[in-house]
């Protein structure tokens, strides 16, 4: 027997909504953790102020920004406000600063600038604590004193001497706190006022009249309704929207760790309405006059809170000093209620979940049955039964349908605590009809309860037999999977639904209706199937796969009212409104991404109910599923080596390009894919979840980097982000040498052709010279030859055929004829000189009379060698017979002796001479010379015999 009790009046408090935290620390980039306090921009830029100046959240880390961007680098910043053009104003202890630019997610926010302002004459600045962006500048607190920044004249007065807010002066220098928003500015004083300021001066103050007690006030808020919020150590006020009296509330607990830090208290406005402020070692939270509580057990940490922010995605940021910042994980702070053993569940592993009103639920266990109370300041969880429970519905009595893994079926009622116990085969799938019918899938076909009679019991539906998968019931018939096979049953009527799956390895074990002739098919294998019915038949209308869904392996499927389909699966839940899907994960704010089978409900409420192998989780709100915003993409940093790019054109380089990016969503994180391209260099885009992009190199001239940011969970996609980018081409590729270019090929070309002419020209230079030196060796060789055929070797002169050319020419008629003497000259008694002295001596005789012929002989006379010791010797003759010139001729070449051998030598020679005119013959003329020289030798030798006069002289 199986022991059960019923113990709703025994159920113990339980930390219930359990959050998760992401931190943000050392590692994020938030190198001081003393924070004093967080806020964030309209578009998600998160800023902290720390006791080392301003950090910013630029869409990967934190950044400090310094004396680069125009501010102290370190010292302890208090406060900062952003105005409606999100320009940033920063208050250190002793000076206040103004970006000079608004926050943009076109521009990386580590590149934002600040203008310093000054103080006037009779301003001090060295406690400033909290600023407000408000009337186009900023209103700080100093000393008590209300001072303003304007940014017109970059200077820093007390607000009181700006015309029109002369009535502050009643005030005096009494500020505790403030606060603004629109046109107004709300301030506590000391004296336990509480007053607002219009941006045209009017003053309006509230006390002990307005039901105000007599308190300090802080943490002011003036929440998105007009309301004003206020608190004090032990009680906090609320001023509603056009009301002149405050509601009062006390606040549980002590200050405890706030005590002299009131300042650090502050009270923020939540999603849904309430408010939440610290306590001590919690937070509180305050809606409709009832306090929630969440401490340690619930995840908040047991520390010092100097900031709390409720950003744009709806969660909740602490600042916890000296530890950094905590951002809770969800679709909205509050949006996620997460239990699990901790919080008092029996069992981590929820099975199946069945809610009794807004309120009140049940929760089958792997270890038990246990009941889940919503009522009070915290959830109270008690256990029913402690035996592993898969199956629990509640009917619209009232009262618990759950069952074991055995045999068998129990109805608990909470109303008189009893337990009836039928007898089933055991249960592994149920489901309520919207008639208030029960179906419960067993080992052995499908039985029914009409919870709607107090004593019905479980009646089998006949023909389906085999153990039931699921089980979807819609008004007085349901759909049923058996095996691999789809059942309908309606009115006592069975009937078996042909369909063909189209995929071999499917195995259906969930069905879900669609509405009227559809269904929803799914296995944890395979495609998620829609069908559409006709009769007993089923066609596959459309296979879903991954993505939109998180994951194919699905485990459970639920419509709910809204006739939204939830789809469980090993990796998390995806949801289909009927025309766009989306998913969550843990990183959404589920407590564990492997939901259980059949472990999805809907509350009463329209809330979600979802148990896994990790806890349950309670949706209060699904819209927000599809309300996430989609990502805001910005670029960070974009460098070509060391230096920044895409502010101006670069230097040529080949060093690498690394550009960075990333989102201002928090939410999501690690379902934010990326995809860019840089054209000229990729051919597609690239996919990855890596936030930058690297490239060896950028090459020459304009391009343009794009990239977009989108969620896997929830298909939306950022804008693109574009990044002009330009490299300057080297030297050798700009406009200046490309022109030159030209230039220098044709005075290259000019040059080359400069030199090849003279190159040519010394060539045919070197070319004559070496033809006139062969022309010269020629004619020198010629001439040799010349010399050689004309010449004597011996004497140098005129050889015999020369002479008798040269003879031949001048007796030629013409112009240039004439008569000529020619004379034969022979040595007398030559052979006796060649017998006695020998033929050199000879020779030097011949020699020495060329010698004296052609040193002797005139311009028109010529001598020449006619053979042996006979010489030519041809004289002209015209109008002159030349025989006295023979006779000189010959004393002179015979009056001095001969040198020949060393010896002097007397040598004597006769002439035969004879005078041709012109037209004669050579032959003729030297036949008659001859003929005188042979009567010269005739007659002694030694004389001259002229043959025309044949006298001798």
């Amino acid at each position: 027997m199986v022991a059960i009790g019923l113990l709703f009046a025994l159920c113990q408090p339980a930390a219930a909504q359990r959050f998760t935290f992401d931190t943000f620390g050392y590692d994020q980039g938030l190198t001081n953790v003393a924070l004093n306090c967080v806020k964030q921009g309209r578009d998600g830029f998160v800023l902290a102020c720390t006791e080392h100046g301003l950090f910013i959240h630029n869409g990967r880390r934190f950044k400090n920004l310094d004396e680069k961007n125009g501010l102290p680098d370190g010292g302890q910043l208090w406060a900062l406000a952003i105005d409606p053009a999100q320009r940033v104003f920063v208050a250190f202890s002793n000076a206040i600063y103004m970006s000079r630019t608004g926050l943009d997610p076109r521009s990386s926010p580590t590149r934002m600038q600040f203008r310093h302002f000054l103080a006037k004459k009779n301003v001090q600045m060295d406690t400033n604590r909290e600023i407000v962006a408000w009337n186009g500048g900023a209103v700080v607190r100093s000393d008590g004193n209300l001072l303003f920044a304007d940014p017109a004249d970059g200077s820093v007065g007390l607000l009181g001497d700006r015309p029109g807010f002369s009535a502050l002066a009643a005030l005096g220098p009494h500020v505790r706190f403030l606060t603004g928003s629109g046109d107004r500015l709300w301030i506590s004083l000391d004296d336990g006022r509480l007053c607002s300021i219009r941006t045209q001066g009017a003053v309006g103050c509230f006390d002990k009249r307005n039901n105000l007690p007599d308190q300090q006030w802080y943490g002011l808020l003036e929440a998105t309704d007009g309301s004003l919020w206020a608190r004090s150590d032990n009680i906090i006020v609320h001023l509603p929207a056009g009301q002149t009296r405050f509601e009062i509330d006390s606040i549980p607990g002590d200050p405890g760790r706030y005590l002299g830090h009131e300042d650090r208290l502050q009270i923020r406005e939540l999603p849904d309405g309430r408010v939440i402020t610290q306590g001590n070692d919690a937070l509180l939270m305050l809606g409709d006059h009832r306090w929630t509580i969440l401490d340690g057990p619930n995840g908040v940490p047991a520390a010092t809170l100097s900031g709390l922010m409720i950003d744009v995605e709806g969660n909740l940021w602490l600042a916890v000093r000296g530890v950094g910042l905590a951002r809770t994980i969800g679709t909205g702070f509050g949006n996620w209620l997460n239990f699990d053993h901790r919080d008092g569940l029996s069992d981590n592993v929820v099975w199946q979940i069945a809610t009794a009103s807004n309120q009140q639920a049940f929760i089958a266990t792997e270890k038990g049955l246990d009941a889940l109370d919503s009522a009070g300041d915290r959830p109270r969880i008690g256990v029913i039964t402690t035996s592993s429970t898969y199956i629990t519905l509640c009917d619209r009595l009232g009262r618990v349908w759950h069952a074991t893994g055995g045999r068998g079926l129990y109805r608990s009622d909470p109303r008189d605590q009893t337990i009836r116990f039928f007898e089933t085969p055991p249960v592994f799938s149920a489901t309520q009809g919207p008639d208030g019918v029960l179906w419960f899938g067993t080992a052995d076909g499908v039985y029914t309860i009409d919870s709607t009679q107090p004593e019905s019991v479980p009646v089998r539906i006949p023909d389906i037999v085999g153990q039931v998968k699921a089980v979807a019931a819609e008004n007085g018939s349901a759909w049923v999977l058996v095996h691999s096979s789809l059942w309908h049953v309606s009115r006592g009527r069975t009937q078996r639904i042909s369909v063909n799956w189209g995929e071999p390895d499917f195995d259906p074990n969930e069905v879900a209706l669609d509405g009227p002739g559809r269904l929803w098919v799914g296995g944890t294998t395979g495609h998620l199937l829609k069908l559409s019915l006709r009769g007993d038949h089923a066609t596959v209308e459309a296979r879903i796969g991954q993505p939109p869904l998180i994951s194919t392996a699905v485990v459970s499927l639920f419509t709910d009212r809204r006739g939204w389909l939830w789809v469980g699966t090993d990796s998390g839940l995806s949801v289909f409104d009927g025309s766009r899907w989306t998913a969550a994960n843990m990183g959404t704010g589920l407590i564990w991404n492997d939901i259980n089978q059949g472990a999805i409900t809907e509350g009463q409420d329209g809330s979600m109910w979802f148990g896994t192998s990790g806890g349950l989780s309670h949706l209060m709100s699904p819209r927000s599923l599809f309300d996430r915003r989609p990502p805001m993409l910005l670029i960070t940093d974009a460098t070509v080596g060391d230096k920044p790019a895409g502010t101006k054109r670069l230097a040529y380089g080949r060093q690498p390009l690394m550009l960075r990016f990333g989102t201002l969503n928090f939410m999501d994180r690690g379902a934010i894919r990326y995809r860019y391209r840089l054209d000229g260099l990729d051919e597609g885009w690239v996919e990855t979840t890596i936030p930058e992009a690297r490239y060896p190199f950028l090459p020459s001239g304009h391009h343009q980097f794009q990239v977009v940011a989108f969620n896997s969970l929830t298909g939306l996609s950022s804008p693109p982000c574009v990044l002009d980018l330009s490299m300057a081409f080297p030297w050798w590729r700009s406009w200046w040498f490309e022109a030159l270019v030209p230039v220098c090929l044709l005075l290259a070309g000019y040059g080359v052709l400069r030199l090849r002419t003279r190159y040519l020209l010394f060539r045919q230079k070197q070319l004559q010279e070496l033809i006139d030196l062969r022309t010269q060796e020629i004619r020198a060789a010629q001439a040799a030859l010349l010399l050689q055929a004309t010449r004597d070797s011996l004497t140098g002169l005129p050889n015999r055929a020369e002479i008798q050319r040269r003879l031949q020419e001048w007796l030629l008629p013409g112009p240039k004829a004439h008569t000529v003497c020619v004379g034969l000259l022979d040595l007398d008694h030559f052979k006796s000189i060649n017998d006695r002295f020998g033929h050199l001596a000879g020779d030097d005789v011949l020699q020495e009379m060329g010698r004296r012929l052609a040193e002797h002989l005139d311009g028109n006379e010529v001598a020449g060698r006619y053979g042996g010791e006979e010489f030519v010797v041809l004289l002209a003759a015209d109008g002159v017979h030349p025989l006295a010139r023979w006779h000189r001729l010959k004393a002179i070449l015979t009056d001095e002796p001969f040198l020949a051998d060393g010896r002097e030598l007397s040598v004597t020679c006769s002439v035969g001479i004879s005078c041709g005119i012109p037209g004669e013959s050579w032959q003729t003329v030297i036949s008659r010379a001859d003929k005188a020289l042979y009567s010269a030798k005739a007659r002694g030798r030694n004389r001259v015999v002229d043959a025309d006069f044949l006298k001798a002289s």
